[in-house]
């Protein structure tokens, strides 16, 4: 961002060197050379060191002596640098500017895969117990209707009150 000295969003009340806008413009003006050669360079480097684990994607294992955190590992590196001076005194100026990204981005994930007899039901090579051709998820049925014992004994408390 060295290379730009201001930005300008102009939404109404377009100045005629703009003509008949229809809608916004973003003027942009970028710094030019001098008589004095002049520079700059950064560099800015994140990891995932100090980033919390996701609770929702905690799988057995992930913490290990090459990953005491458990995170994915991650990586990301903002470089730039810019130069500008005189090609002829007084006559001819140069600026250049650049700037990069790399990015090392591990990623994390947690799938459900169906069981077997959703699986040769949905795919019609068998029928479930209910007896009616098409996918059976009356395995998935019982999980989802059958309460936890912490929900059972919280519903408990709720109703004797």
């Amino acid at each position: 961002m060295d290379a730009v000295t201001e930005t300008k969003i102009t939404t109404q009340n377009f100045d005629a060197e703009l003509g008949k806008a229809v809608s916004a413009v973003v003027t942009a003006q970028t710094r030019s050379g001098t008589n004095s050669f002049h520079g700059s360079v950064y560099d800015f480097r994140t990891g995932n060191a100090n980033y919390a684990r996701d609770p929702f994607n905690v799988t057995p294992g992930a913490v290990s002596l090459a990953n005491p955190s458990g995170l994915p590992p991650g990586l990301k590196n903002r470089m730039g640098g810019s130069i500008g001076g005189p090609a002829l005194k007084d006559r001819l100026f140069f600026f250049a500017n650049y700037e990069g990204q790399r990015q090392k981005v591990g990623t994390s994930a947690t799938d459900t895969l169906p069981t077997n007899l959703l699986t040769e039901t949905a795919l019609g090579k068998t029928v479930g117990p209910s007896g009616i051709a098409g996918a059976d998820f009356s395995e998935y049925l019982t999980q989802l209707v059958r309460p936890e014992p912490s929900t059972r004994e919280t519903r408990r408390l709720i109703q004797a009150t």
